[in-house]
């Protein structure tokens, strides 16, 4: 289970990227070109953040991404929960439907609190918190 894939990693990379240019519009091909990734790809993680409302999407000569949330709105959790959906650890509820074993689980209890504190974890955890971290370095100028 990979709770941090390549589309969230690329998302906070992108968003860290516009914090630092501030109030400024960001081209997907700039980002893209710095990054060294993918301009559909980027494009695609885009689009899908200003469909919830995270970025702006700027159309014209001049068209772009910026930040519709500051730094600090924005929540590893969010992220996660926009690109892979909610957090579950276990196969308690698989496709809609209850494991038969559920109410004897020996586990099961022991998961849950595991989760809730993974994903209270998670909540605490803005763009701002990663962005402040002195080996962060995904903002810093390319040398």
């Amino acid at each position: 289970m990979k709770i941090i894939n390549r589309e969230i990693g690329y998302a906070i990379k992108a968003l860290c990227f516009m914090v630092k240019e501030k109030e400024q519009i960001v081209t997907t091909s700039y980002m893209a070109t710095y990054f060294n990734i993918s301009r559909p790809f980027l494009r695609k993680i885009l689009q899908k953040l200003n469909q919830v409302g995270v970025v702006e999407s700027c159309k014209g000569k001049r068209g772009g991404f910026k930040l519709s949330l500051s730094a600090e709105q924005i929540f590893l959790i969010d992220l996660i929960k926009i690109f892979q959906g909610p957090i579950q650890l276990s196969g308690c509820y698989d496709r809609g439907q209850k494991c038969p074993l559920i109410e004897d689980c020996p586990v099961r209890l022991e998961i849950e609190k595991i989760e809730q504190n993974f994903i209270a974890d998670l909540k605490k955890i803005s763009l701002k918190t990663i962005i402040d971290r002195e080996k962060y370095s995904l903002v810093q100028e390319k040398q």
